[in-house]
């Protein structure tokens, strides 16, 4: 009702029926984890990329139980261009293709977004080269599809959809160029009453 006190307490339990697990990555987190619904695998899995330390030209997406242990097939390794800058970015996971189970898209430092299906197999849409993206966001179009939004430091907006459940690549719907760099991770939300979602990118030029 917008009065009256709110009470919060904190019980912290001396013991946990479930003690967390460990994993040693192939290498160092370049991007923060996420958590998906695979349809190969029974509860929640935990998606972590990673850039492999004794091969440089290798980038690899983790994925585990939440103990700690590789689901099978996993990890997946990418070999961008050996003169690749940087690492992958957080992982976006959504059932974009309507059938169960989630899909996994992730981008990266050098110009390439990798779309991952939940048994590791993957489509690369190589962009600009060593031109840093965004992190991933899905949102819902006006008819209820899912696409995925990316941003490259110099200002191209980018969204596709995908058609995993029937082998299809990844489909650019839409290019933009807004003329500002150095964007900031962009967000998505129902901000009207209209179908669709609306996309939010600020940029830090």
């Amino acid at each position: 009702s917008g009065s009256g006190a709110v009470v919060l307490r904190l019980i912290e339990a001396e013991t946990f029926v479930e003690q967390g697990g460990g994993l040693t990555l192939p290498g160092v987190g370049t991007g923060a984890p996420n958590v998906a619904n695979l349809p190969l695998f029974d509860g929640p899995s935990l998606v972590v990329p990673s850039r492999v330390l004794v091969d440089p030209v290798a980038r690899s997406l983790n994925v585990t139980d939440l103990t700690g242990t590789f689901r099978p097939g996993w990890p997946v390794f990418v070999f961008p261009n050996g003169s690749s800058q940087g690492g992958l970015s957080q992982p976006m996971v959504q059932n974009m293709d309507g059938v169960f189970g989630d899909e996994i898209v992730v981008a990266s430092d050098f110009g390439s977004v990798y779309f991952f299906k939940g048994n590791g197999a993957v489509e690369t849409v190589d962009l600009a080269f060593n031109r840093s993206l965004t992190a991933p966001v899905g949102f819902r179009n006006a008819v209820g599809g899912w696409r995925v939004l990316v941003v490259d430091k110099l200002g191209w907006l980018r969204t596709w959809s995908w058609n995993a459940a029937v082998n299809a690549p990844p489909e650019l719907e839409q290019e933009l160029f807004v003329d500002h760099a150095l964007p900031l991770p962009p967000a998505a939300g129902q901000l009207t009453s209209g179908g669709g979602e609306s996309l939010v990118v600020a940029f830090a030029d």
